[in-house]
């Protein structure tokens, strides 16, 4: 009853937690899922070139494309809906996946270790502004709290099912197994690793077997995407087009921003536990090997993140019932508390300019009778087809990564010429337009002469960088063109 009552708390959160996740992180949130997904269902999308080069698997945005399936055949395949389900169905597995930590941490080291925990996970600013996002990087989060929730419970088969689907969606999700299930057969008698081997074995023929299918079926060829994916971003080190940082990015720069308050109770409590510290080691494994890849992110390293609340809810419980005192019962308070501003901030301000932006071009452009939309934006800025929800004539400016002069840098180099070049006749231009605030000056006397009126500008960011965006998003629209507001 009262596991019932807190998934039922938590459920809540994280499902209150992916309705006030209003913002764009990165842009694979959107291009290697929704974006996917909604052309396999609707038949209007765009792939991106991961998809030209068959790295990326079919099975992950298969999971939407079932749920807008379902939308379609009901007559429910609304916008808001295609956008907000996604994230909320990604909340389902974040509430499973705290329980199953407050679980773990309970058999692990006590009630009240569970408990701080699961606060210190569900407090985190990084997890919240994270984990209800549709990336292969937040379920890889989930099912690994799962996964080693049920290995724990002796429950071998189930936790290695799940494992596997984590590994098949993500493949560099093998760098975090692999120590944990050679660490897992090696406390085994000989006679119980014969049979946990075979069942690695069926299970693993499974997954590939299921995995090659479906992508069969979607690529209309026989292709192993996770060793495609392998081979282009850590064998060859192609990743690296995509920005370099130094070795210790994660140490120096990663974990503690994403840790943020929680990193000292980390490594202490790590230090000071007697017991359980398999867990603690292979977080740290992971973020080594992580280390060596020359291209770097935060949330390649956020599949550590629940493990380390564990034990930073350790050393925070020593801390909160350190004879009783107020002083150390502050210093908890405020290690959790710190985490909100930066939660909301970051899921309700920042980049929030590169969703509402097509929620204002839909409304405009469905009362257009024959509306198309240029974006003057870096590539993948914004979300596509799979917010917009309708087949309209729509281009980007493109930038594949091995295309020498791409679209992108044309139009930098001379905006004008390459305007002019692909719109001879002022016929031929897009009735809507969308570019950053910054680009405006030097498009200024284009969109005068063309009649171009600014109907709406959304936030986009308060710290702009010096790659092409801009601290607003603007819809421009052609004069005499109809427009809803």
């Amino acid at each position: 009853m009262v596991g019932t009552k807190l998934f039922l708390v938590v459920l809540a959160f994280r499902l209150l937690n992916a309705l006030l996740c209003q913002t764009a992180f990165v842009p694979d949130e959107t291009w290697q899922s929704l974006e996917v997904s909604h052309k396999m269902v609707f038949g209007h999308g765009y792939l991106t070139w991961e998809w030209q080069k068959g790295i990326r698997g079919y099975t992950y945005p298969l999971i939407f494309a079932i749920l807008y399936k379902y939308l379609q055949l009901l007559g429910m395949d609304w916008p808001y809906l295609l956008i907000r389900l996604p994230r909320l169905l990604h909340a389902v597995c974040a509430a499973i996946a705290d329980v199953c930590l407050y679980k773990l941490a309970y058999k692990m080291y006590g009630r009240s270790v569970g408990m701080f925990a699961l606060l210190c996970n569900i407090s985190n600013w990084f997890t919240f502004y994270c984990v209800v996002r549709t990336l292969t990087n937040s379920l890889e989060t989930t099912l690994g709290v799962i996964s080693i929730y049920l290995l724990y419970h002796r429950s071998f088969t189930s936790g290695v099912v799940i494992a596997a689907l984590s590994c098949m969606i993500r493949p560099t999700a093998t760098v975090f197994w692999l120590p944990v299930i050679v660490l897992h057969l090696h406390w085994l008698r000989p006679n119980e690793k014969l049979i946990c081997l075979l069942k690695l074995a069926v299970v693993g023929c499974c997954t590939m077997f299921w995995s090659a299918a479906v992508d069969r079926y979607f690529y209309a060829k026989w292709i192993f995407v996770q060793y495609r994916f392998l081979l282009f971003n850590v064998l060859e080190g192609k990743s690296a087009i995509f920005g370099t940082q130094p070795w210790h990015w994660y140490l120096s720069e990663g974990v503690p921003v994403i840790l943020f308050s929680l990193l000292p109770s980390f490594l202490i409590g790590g230090l000071k536990v007697t017991n359980h510290k398999a867990l603690y080691f292979v977080s740290l494994w992971y973020i080594m090997i992580h280390s060596m890849l020359r291209h770097k992110e935060l949330r390649y390293i956020f599949p550590v993140v629940p493990f380390a609340c564990i034990y930073a809810g350790y050393h925070l419980n020593s801390l909160w019932n350190r004879h009783k005192y107020t002083v150390y019962r502050c210093l908890v308070v405020l290690a959790l508390a710190s985490n909100i501003p930066m939660a909301l901030y970051f899921s309700l301000v920042h980049h929030r300019g590169s969703l509402t932006v097509m929620d204002e071009l839909r409304l405009g452009i469905d009362n257009h009778p024959s509306p198309s939309v240029l974006f003057l934006t870096p590539c993948y800025s914004t979300p596509y087809y799979s917010h917009i929800h309708r087949n309209v004539s729509m281009r980007m400016l493109t930038c594949w990564p091995f295309e020498k002069n791409n679209e992108l840098e044309q139009f930098h180099n001379n905006p004008h010429q390459w305007l002019n070049s692909q719109y001879p006749s002022p016929e031929d231009l897009p009735t809507h337009l969308v570019m950053y605030n910054s680009l405006k000056p030097t498009l200024e006397q284009f969109l005068t002469d063309n009649h171009y009126n600014k109907i709406s500008e959304m936030f986009y960011t308060q710290f702009v960088d010096e790659d092409g965006t801009g601290q607003y998003l603007q819809v421009y629209v052609k004069e005499n063109t109809s427009y809803h507001q």
